[in-house]
């Protein structure tokens, strides 16, 4: 076995310890004990393919698939596989091995429902699901299903590739090398799905979209069974914070509180709201760079929203407000800083966060109001009296929100509630207020420019 195969196999035990709560091995091939060139059916594979079509010949320890030029009908192989609801298959891929520099759209490997493909004049690996002809992207109507970006891959290289399904949650996770977060979620994918589509197969084929011949290589193959990893993954330790690093961010600085609190960087998740494109129209096209997946949701201890908005245009989709709300019953904290695109203008109503949060969030409003002159922070919580106060930080900009009745007033501004918060199941859901916006003079110091600002931030995300 080569160092780079002993190297992922490695990885994949690793992760499927640590991170996969476990999981049974329901389906294993390495091809290790083929060193001479043998045709994949004499190895309990069905191969659908005509003369001149694609072939598969395991050699080296290696499968070895030689995509051909046939639009769209260069054939397949497929095995039975055993049928679970929930689990991973993980497995290695290098694109054109012999380095020909031929480009096409060749390779595919679909488990049950879930297929996708090497598309080689992107370089990158994509998500491949039917869809309804008004679903399907622009420019491809002609196709029978529709398709999105996975992520890019490394051509010429080994790359390894992790896709987490859970059938009763029509939810799939796709993983390329080491990320911890997935590249892609799809929320409402149909796992087992047709018969038509694979139903309980493994299959690996080519589109045959290509000008030449070239050739794929795929190794260490590993479908891990979860379905009965559900209790321990509830009792998973959470010791993770995840950071979604909205609009005004770095004035909050977060950073620094989480230093002081000792928390190590590898237990840390950032997720920053970017703007993927430019629009000549007025149109919100901001979203998050990545999105937690389900391993990092059943870890974390502290979900913190950073003048982070959940729309327009789903920026935070609706699953992960789902996920946000899960976590939280279970036992983690959620922390919201308010930002001028945030709350009520961040199109938090009507959303599932909005039912847990610990005040009421209005569609028509923009509830944030000003003040000429400051409004100094005062603590009510006995949690926050051995910070000194004496300097008297203030607020000028602030959410007026009502509180629901079950809310707690931890800190106030001129009277008004400041930061409140709220119980939910086995966790807490806290939500500070005020604004980065109004005066930075240095008397009275802003809350975000106030020397004690990070251990009060330290205070808040403490549980």
């Amino acid at each position: 076995m080569t160092f780079i195969k002993r190297l992922f196999t490695g990885l994949i035990l690793l992760h499927s310890i640590a991170a996969l709560a476990q999981g049974n091995v329901i389906f294993q091939e390495n091809f290790d004990k083929y060193q001479s060139p043998v045709s994949l059916d004499k190895l309990g594979w069905h191969v659908s393919a005509q003369p001149g079509h694609s072939t598969y010949t395991v050699k080296d320890g290696k499968l070895l698939v030689r995509i051909t030029p046939n639009k769209f009908d260069d054939g397949y192989a497929e095995i039975d596989i055993p049928v679970c609801r929930k689990g991973t298959i993980e497995f290695d891929v290098l694109i054109d091995s012999e380095q020909t520099g031929e480009r096409g759209i060749g390779l595919t490997l679909d488990i049950y429902n879930i297929s996708t493909f090497w598309h080689d004049y992107c370089n990158d690996w994509r998500l491949y699901f039917p869809e309804p002809v008004a679903r399907r992207m622009n420019g491809f109507n002609m196709e029978p299903v529709g398709h999105k970006s996975i992520g890019p891959y490394k051509k010429y290289a080994w790359n390894h590739y992790r896709i987490y399904f859970d059938m009763d949650n029509d939810r799939v996770e796709c993983y390329i090398n080491d990320m911890i977060d997935p590249a892609l979620i799809k929320n409402d994918a149909a796992v087992l799905g047709r018969a038509e589509y694979q139903g309980g197969k493994l299959r690996i084929g080519s589109m045959g979209i290509c000008s030449g011949s070239y050739q794929a290589e795929i190794d260490n193959i590993v479908i891990h069974s979860l379905e009965h990893t559900a209790e321990i993954q509830t009792q998973a330790p959470r010791n993770l914070v995840l950071l979604f690093r909205g609009i005004s961010f770095g004035s909050y600085r977060i950073g620094d509180a989480l230093k002081s609190c000792g928390i190590k960087p590898e237990f840390i998740r950032n997720y920053d709201l970017i703007c993927w494109r430019p629009s000549e129209i007025a149109e919100n096209l901001f979203k998050y760079s990545n999105l937690p997946g389900q391993q990092s949701m059943n870890h974390a201890k502290t979900i913190v929203l950073i003048d982070a908005p959940c729309g327009p245009n789903n920026i935070l989709p609706d699953f992960l407000l789902n996920d946000i709300a899960s976590a939280v019953r279970e036992g983690a904290k959620l922390v919201i800083f308010g930002g001028l695109f945030t709350l009520d203008k961040g199109e938090f109503a009507g959303t599932p966060l909005a039912e847990i949060l610990p005040v009421e969030i209005s569609k028509s409003a923009w509830q944030v109001k000003g003040s000429m002159q400051p409004l100094t922070i005062e603590p009510v919580d006995l949690r926050f009296s051995k910070i000194d106060w004496s300097a008297q930080p203030c607020v000028y900009y602030y959410h007026d929100l009502p509180l629901k009745q079950d809310a707690s007033v931890l800190l106030r501004a001129g009277g008004k509630p400041l930061l409140v918060s709220k119980k939910y199941g086995k966790g807490e859901v806290v939500v500070f207020l005020g604004t980065v916006c109004g005066s930075a003079t240095e008397q009275p110091p802003v809350f975000w420019k106030w020397k004690n600002w990070d251990k009060l931030v330290v205070e808040i995300l403490n549980k």
